[in-house]
């Protein structure tokens, strides 16, 4: 409660009025970014929905020295802060 009148302890006459101010709070909540590099593209993609996170993104990006769908960047970065529900964005390897 952000406030009232009358004030708290305050007698007055039964049936009189009372005003209260309530305080609304949004609070978002933040996460560490784990680092998703190197991982399945497959895994991470069910993992990011199951936590209740967008995945706004995925691009692809050809390398030979990895299996294709590994995870080679990310958006944010690991170790960053992200809010809860907040997006994603990958670049995967392709052959």
């Amino acid at each position: 409660m952000a406030a009232q009148r009358p004030h708290a302890l305050t007698r007055v006459p039964r049936g009189a009025t009372v005003d209260v101010v309530l305080r609304e709070q949004h609070e978002s909540v933040y996460f560490r970014m784990p680092s998703l590099v190197g991982r399945s593209l497959v895994q991470v993609k069910k993992e990011v929905a199951q936590a209740g996170f967008e995945l706004r993104r995925i691009s692809y990006e050809k390398d030979t020295e990895v299996f294709p769908g590994t995870i080679l960047r990310q958006w944010p970065r690991a170790g960053s802060r992200i809010v809860q529900g907040g997006g994603i964005e990958l670049v995967a390897s392709s052959r």
